[in-house]
């Protein structure tokens, strides 16, 4: 089980291990979508990222 920084969101992970990029969950960065042709709920097409909302991303 996962439990996110605010705690309002625990997740079961597949053995215990939350793939997500740690950095968008209170460290400061946004959640970027890598692809918006690939799934959006495959956590392989997220990373984390300095940009801003609205923003384009590098």
């Amino acid at each position: 089980r996962v439990n996110y920084s605010d705690g309002w969101h625990p997740e079961d992970c597949p053995g215990g291990v939350d793939l997500w990029p740690r950095e968008a969950d209170g460290g400061g960065k946004s959640l970027s979508r890598i692809d918006s042709n690939l799934y959006g709920n495959d956590v392989i097409n997220w990373e984390a990222n300095d940009t801003s909302p609205g923003v384009i991303n590098p």
